[in-house]
């Protein structure tokens, strides 16, 4: 009321002269209690102030427009698109507050309830500051049953406070949860071995845990990743399958589906790597049966979208493309960025595959688009290559040199290690003939490929074999077709 009757500065001053601390006491007495107490403890950390508590203290429905009138009112700084409380509005907090480590948990716990991405990140670094490791694990646990939740919009956050709790936890148990959500974090960061390690030491802790739903994860990101030294994917692959009878066997929560999902969608992948297309499209069904007992509309989408590729890999292109569009469907109904990407890579994998090299094309520049908004290079350079490879398939290699020059750039500038991408590479070679980089990426990948014997399933290395040969880079090819399984 004030600043609309004299603007903001002079309500400051006269707010400031007439007492502010009365005015901010029966600001914070109007929330209810555990909103007061969070509004101390971010007065206290500097944290920003969510529009959701902006709106309870304005008693108005908008949260941006609560956050503008105590902005407008001198209460709060704007630093970016986040408001801060003012230092004068700090020094001005309530006296007598519980414990500080109290207040850091119950703020915690106002974060988790909000359920969205950013307030888990928040409740996890308010968390690791209190030094609870319980509602650390707790909260882990808490995202990976609630599949729906999607991390992407707050990934970044999300790795960095991660990071910032594996240094502060001293539990084996709490470490290795930590690990198993940052190992898909380093995968999509283009640092394999990180997680590869970071997997390995979290199965090591799991499987003396009893936590089965965690274990199944862990098992399912080495198959992902490839078994580390001392482990034969067999034995991964059985132990796997008894942790998820067991899981099977038991009372169902949202927890064990969701490990469920995770294990079957990696042993589909690890099997079709395998040349066995039948036993991958049995692990996907059953990934599928898992992740609509769910409930979750994008985990289910994911689940189609494997069912897809593994029809693919069986040769059954029309049932894969039927399953594709159907989780395009479901990605776009509920908004998912990521997942309607991956659909739009695989109906680009399944175009080429017949053929149709200018839709193929147009689907991998739709998924380039999210994945590079999103910063996933480990999810981009594939897309960029199967775009790339495309348009050398029809005949436009000038096209072609110009579109691979992202490619190269990332692969040589290690925001995707070689390892691992030497197909990427070999593409982009191929487009780039003639170019200093070309011979460079092509050694390169050729390396990489012996170093690490590396194996591919025909319907993997067909799209790369058929570029080497229209660019005639025969000796590449001919290495590439022995490193080919027998389909």
């Amino acid at each position: 009321e004030l600043a609309s009757a004299h603007g903001a500065a002079e309500a400051l001053e006269l707010l400031q002269r007439q007492g502010l601390r009365g005015v901010w006491r029966s600001l914070v007495e109007s929330l209810g209690e555990s909103e007061a107490s969070m509004l101390r403890v971010l007065a206290g950390l500097d944290e920003p102030v969510p529009g959701e508590l902006a709106a309870r203290l304005c008693r108005c429905r908008s949260p941006m427009l609560a956050l503008y009138r105590l902005a407008d009112m001198g209460l709060l700084d704007v630093a970016g698109e986040q408001y801060q409380l003012r230092d004068v509005v700090k020094r001005l907090r309530p006296r007598g507050p519980p414990p500080p480590r109290d207040l850091l948990v119950e703020a915690g716990g106002w974060f988790l309830g909000r359920g969205t991405p950013e307030a888990l990140v928040r409740a996890l670094r308010l968390y690791t500051r209190a030094g609870d490791e319980a509602r650390i694990a707790r909260l882990i646990r808490f995202r990976q049953a609630r599949v729906g939740l999607e991390m992407s919009t707050a990934a970044e956050g999300y790795r960095e406070a991660l990071r910032e709790a594996l240094e502060r936890a001293s539990r084996s148990y709490t470490r290795a949860l930590i690990l198993l959500e940052l190992a898909p974090a380093y995968l999509d960061t283009g640092k394999p071995r990180e997680a590869l390690d970071a997997a390995a030491t979290a199965y090591r802790v799991l499987s003396r845990s009893g936590d089965r739903a965690s274990l199944l994860r862990a098992i399912g990101l080495l198959l992902y990743l490839g078994p580390p030294p001392g482990l034969e994917a067999e034995e991964l692959v059985a132990a796997g399958l008894e942790t998820a009878r067991q899981l099977e066997q038991g009372k169902g929560d949202a927890l064990a589906y969701s490990a469920l999902t995770h294990f079957y969608a990696n042993l589909a992948r690890h099997l079709s790597m395998r040349g066995d297309a039948l036993g991958a499209l049995e692990a996907a069904e059953k990934e599928l049966e898992a992740a609509r007992r769910t409930g979750a509309a994008t985990i289910e989408a994911e689940a189609l979208i494997h069912v897809a590729a593994a029809n693919m890999y069986a040769g059954r292109l029309g049932e894969a493309r039927r399953y594709t569009l159907e989780a395009l469907d479901k990605a776009l109904a509920s908004g998912s960025e990521p997942l309607t990407a991956f659909a739009y890579w695989l109906l680009a994998e399944i175009a080429m595959r017949e053929d149709r090299y200018r839709e193929a094309s147009r689907h991998a520049l739709e998924a380039a688009r999210t994945y590079r908004s999103l910063a996933i290079p480990a999810r981009l350079a594939p897309v960029l290559a199967i775009h790339v490879a495309s348009l050398i398939l029809q005949g436009l290699r000038e096209a072609a040199a110009r579109e691979a020059r992202e490619l190269a750039d990332m692969i040589l500038q290690e925001k995707v290690p070689m390892e691992g991408y030497e197909l990427e590479a070999l593409t982009a070679a191929a487009a780039l003939a003639g170019a200093p980089e070309a011979r460079l990426l092509a050694e390169r990948a050729v390396e990489s490929l012996k170093r690490r014997k590396a194996r591919f399933t025909r319907d993997e290395a067909m799209p790369a074999l058929r570029v080497l040969h229209a660019t005639g880079m025969e000796e590449e090819a001919a290495l590439l077709e022995r490193l080919t399984v027998p389909a």
